[in-house]
């Protein structure tokens, strides 16, 4: 199963990379993101659209888990991404509780 797995990841291409590229490359398209939203309420403008309902799924996944992780711990240093999740969340999941 392990050498499935990695097989998949290798043929995918992500696991082509070292640690530190793959944290490079997080790193790239957080900062691309944030600079895109800015200071928007949204990704385009004060409404969400099914862009923000795409993203969030993507960006939530890399902030909301209970753990550390280098790359939680690089994505949350985007304070307008980490504050649009919460508009998200808020938004639409008002009654989430993390378990």
């Amino acid at each position: 199963m392990r050498s499935s797995i990695c097989n998949q990841i290798y043929q995918q291409g992500i696991g082509r990379h070292s640690e530190k590229e793959i944290s490079e490359i997080i790193n790239a398209d957080f900062q691309a993101l944030s600079d895109y939203l800015a200071n928007k309420t949204f990704f385009m403008g004060d409404k969400p659209t099914t862009l923000d309902a795409t993203a969030y799924g993507y960006i939530a996944n890399m902030i909301v888990p209970h753990f550390k992780s280098m790359i939680i711990d690089r994505v949350s240093q985007y304070k307008n991404i980490f504050e649009y999740c919460q508009r998200m969340k808020q938004t639409f999941f008002p009654d989430y509780l993390p378990s």
